[in-house]
């Protein structure tokens, strides 16, 4: 099933790009991506603006992807399914619970395609997070009747378990065109977990910001990987890794104020994408561009009335997207679009009232 959102998208570029040249306070265009009534959240934005997530449907999350003035049902494998990345074929992998009521990694091309698991039935369970585009496919698969999980990398009709660090449980969240992957391993059965990267078939442990723990959620076509570690106090921290010679330096991305921060994603510009605590505690949006951590809210203009929560994904060209709260308090998928420097202020004053008045009604 498609949803209509409606021409104001379309509309919206056209005058960013042709309007006068003016100064402008706000640094993006925010566009409610919620239409199907529900709650949405949007995962992965390819260099296309095509855009993988979910949305609730009759009661029930499904994989959805948003392009141009649609938003099309991907459909399911029979319970709730869950769209997490999309490449530049407009391929998406995620996860869909199954009619036997299990969870299976699917591929989204044209259709949805079961991916199965790596040790049906004794453990019949997978999840997919991240695709290349070599369509090259990676997420977790169980390994034994046990529940013990593997990452693991699907290539064609193959599925192939990555390993661990010699614990019994891993995950893999991101690959990029180089064939790089990267997620977490268990480094001891206490679950205590390690930011790890497959290369050329072996995994090495990116290490932490000198706590216990850390975590890789993606990789960008430069090498660069962002995710979280703990620091020497346990603090929880938006890190970079970069690869320095033999070994790799871990950056800490610091926070919006408060004490907790999680990166989710890189572009090949490096500019980093997440989530972070404010002083009050509050979960917001955050981009790190430079040496510096913003928040995502002072960004865009304040009679949005929305809240940025978190953000997972940035193309190229700086377009993200996440989830946050609207004025209504309802949990929708937002894209944010950066608006050219400089443009008119009339976009953002009559021209824009009119654009963002239709983008309410037909964007949700």
């Amino acid at each position: 099933m498609r949803y209509r959102l409606g021409p104001s998208l379309v509309a919206v570029l056209f005058l960013l790009f042709t309007c006068p040249a003016i100064a402008a306070s706000p640094k993006y265009l925010l566009m409610d991506l919620g239409v199907s009534g529900g709650r949405s959240l949007a995962e992965s934005i390819n260099n296309a603006g095509q855009i993988a997530g979910y949305a609730e449907i009759a009661g029930e999350y499904h994989a959805v992807l948003w392009e141009s003035d649609t938003m099309t049902d991907l459909g399911t494998l029979g319970g709730p399914a869950y769209a997490m990345a999309i490449n530049e074929l407009g391929q998406i992998v995620g996860y869909s619970w199954t009619v036997s009521n299990t969870n299976h990694a699917f591929l989204w091309d044209g259709s949805m395609m079961d991916l199965g698991a790596l040790d049906a039935p004794a453990w019949d369970y997978s999840n997919a997070y991240g695709i290349n585009d070599q369509s090259e496919i990676v997420g977790l698969a169980g390994i034994d009747a046990a529940g013990h999980t593997h990452a693991a990398i699907w290539s064609g009709e193959t599925v192939t378990d990555l390993g661990t660090l010699g614990a019994t449980h891993s995950n893999a969240y991101g690959i990029n065109n180089s064939g790089d992957i990267v997620g977490y391993s268990w480094i001891n059965e206490s679950g205590v977990s390690h930011a790890v990267i497959w290369q050329s078939g072996g995994v090495e442990d990116l290490g932490t910001l000198g706590g216990s723990r850390s975590l890789a959620r993606d990789i960008n076509d430069v090498g660069e990987v962002v995710g979280y570690a703990y620091t020497n106090d346990e603090a929880m921290r938006a890190c970079l890794w970069q690869e320095n010679g033999p070994s790799w330096t871990a950056t800490d991305l610091g926070t919006l104020g408060g004490d907790q921060a999680n990166a989710e994603g890189i572009n090949v510009h490096g500019a980093v994408v997440g989530t972070s605590k404010t002083a009050t505690g509050a979960n917001h949006a955050f981009l790190f561009e430079g040496t510096a951590m913003t928040d995502l809210n002072e960004l865009v203009s304040s009679d949005e009335g929305w809240t940025l929560e978190s953000a997972f994904d940035v193309n190229d060209a700086g377009w993200i997207v996440g989830k946050g709260l609207n004025s209504n308090g309802q949990e929708r998928a937002f894209l944010l679009i950066p608006i050219p420097e400089p443009v008119s202020v009339s976009l953002l004053g009559a021209g824009g009232v009119l654009l963002l008045g239709r983008r309410r009604r037909d964007w949700g």
